[in-house]
């Protein structure tokens, strides 16, 4: 059974697959852990194909991780659709600056985004009313 909680752009992704219950991995059920790219390609994959429900204009939202080398994503939400750009490097509306870590761990309920834009874990250029409406959308499902 799987019990750890995971990204939910608000409620889009159910618990991963690699996750186990405590006391469940034994030397022969043990599940290797996915890589941060793969856990940064499984979020952003989330909004590609669930979308962006409430999305009415169109905007833009480029998030600039540290962490791992030339990682850049944009995000496009418009009329409830979603699509993402690896490797952009242009002008967005709004642009998040932040660790792979943290979008990460953002993404399984483990950091607050508001807590995150407090404490400067998170710095935020542009359109600040469209980044909290972003932020909001980032949580985790309940197990």
């Amino acid at each position: 059974m799987l019990s750890r909680r995971h990204l939910s752009v608000r409620g889009f992704i159910s618990k991963p697959l690699w996750y186990k219950s405590p006391g469940m991995e034994t030397p022969e059920t043990e599940v290797a852990q996915p890589s941060t790219r793969e856990r940064l390609d499984e979020i952003f994959e989330a909004f590609r194909n669930k979308g962006a429900r409430g999305a009415v204009e169109k905007k833009t939202y480029l998030f600039q991780l540290s962490g791992e080398p030339g990682l850049s994503f944009l995000l496009t939400t418009n009329d409830g659709q979603a699509s993402i750009e690896q490797g952009y490097q242009g002008e967005a509306d709004v642009t998040l600056t932040l660790s792979a870590e943290d979008l990460i761990a953002m993404a399984d309920g483990d950091l607050d985004g508001r807590q995150a834009v407090a404490s400067e874990k998170i710095a935020i250029d542009g359109d600040l009313q469209a980044a909290e409406a972003l932020l909001g959308t980032i949580e985790p499902e309940e197990a």
